[in-house]
């Protein structure tokens, strides 16, 4: 129920990095500490969850309804693991039309991210 988050800050790049283990409480608090970093104009976070982690497409919808838009999986602890990471950016002029990929699967997934991002996000 409870959960937890730990962070890292990256001030010159205004980006802050949340490894979540999922719980109301910890959600709830996640919320607020990125609300007070977007007041010190930080522009990007990522939040990492465990896909281990019960009730992962429950907090999917919690974040995108908090605008976050979903960026795909990444080695968890740089383990075996994977983890799955949700994005948020501040209102920003992302430019997704200068965006250069070259395999099918990769434009496939910048069309999924960039959909996401336009529905959840306010521009």
């Amino acid at each position: 129920r409870d959960g937890e988050f730990s962070f890292t800050l990256q001030p010159e790049q205004r980006a802050a990095f949340f490894d979540f283990t999922p719980g109301l409480a910890s959600f709830q608090s996640l919320m607020q500490k990125i609300r007070e970093l977007a007041r010190d104009q930080y522009q990007y976070v990522a939040v990492d969850v465990p896909v281990s982690s019960p009730g992962l497409g429950h907090l999917y919808d919690l974040f995108a309804d908090n605008g976050f838009f979903m960026a795909g999986y990444i080695p968890y602890h740089y383990s075996q693991e994977l983890a799955f990471r949700f994005q948020f950016l501040t209102p920003s002029n992302v430019s997704f039309d200068n965006i250069r990929l070259f395999s099918a699967n990769g434009q496939k997934l910048l069309a999924m991210v960039r959909a996401d991002y336009e529905r959840n996000t306010l521009i």
